[in-house]
């Protein structure tokens, strides 16, 4: 181990540390070369966000059926997380539960390593009605994985069509994690359509029940 040396010396007090890696300038130099790259990647990745974020915003306001469901879908990204990113406050911002943080959104799009070039946004507005008309429909070949419908027991939410088969269909409202497994005739008998439900009085809905 080294020792002290240059005590006395008039040239100032000195001292040789134990340490030979900080006996010199050095390590001081490269550990700021570190922070100062350091620094450079998160301004880098801060840029990236902000980027993904703008293209986020001006994709689902030019494509006002794509949801953050579909987005979760077409990506591969977990929806709770989106749904989770896209409600935090923004600092400095009065929080309005309304608002979407697409700031946050674009962390979770780049955390999964996945971009927006590769979800066709056109496909994905269009895949809510298809061209279908929002009539309840008796036909379980109108519907298909993926899409969203309406039924009697929840008027103005939407399930979300995650599995067919030839004999049974698994929905889950949006908002929950309970997925729902039914029969193709249960699922008919609750009335799915494709855009929101208007409230219809007992004697209406008795009469739909009977076609």
């Amino acid at each position: 181990m080294a020792s002290p040396t240059n005590l006395n010396s008039s040239e100032g007090l000195t001292y040789e540390s134990p340490y030979p890696r900080f006996n010199n300038l050095h390590y001081i130099t490269l550990k700021n070369e570190r922070m100062e790259i350091k620094m450079k990647k998160n301004e880098m990745n801060n840029t990236a966000v902000i980027t993904m974020a703008e293209n986020l915003q001006n994709a689902l306001t030019q494509y006002t059926n794509v949801s953050l469901r579909k987005l979760a879908l077409a990506s591969g990204l977990n929806y709770q997380s989106l749904l989770k990113a896209s409600k935090k406050p923004t600092a400095g911002v009065a929080y309005n539960p309304d608002e979407v943080n697409y700031f946050e959104v674009a962390k979770v799009f780049i955390r999964g390593e996945k971009a927006l070039e590769n979800i066709d946004f056109e496909e994905l507005n269009k895949a809510t009605n298809s061209g279908r008309v929002s009539t309840l429909s008796k036909n379980m070949d109108d519907f298909k994985v993926g899409d969203k419908v309406y039924l009697r027991t929840n008027a103005t939410i939407p399930y979300t069509i995650i599995y067919k088969t030839n004999t049974h269909i698994v929905i889950m409202l949006e908002g929950t994690e309970e997925p729902l497994a039914w029969s193709n005739s249960t699922f008919l008998f609750k009335g799915p359509q494709f855009e929101p439900r208007t409230v219809k009085s007992e004697s209406e809905n008795a009469g739909e029940v009977e076609a």
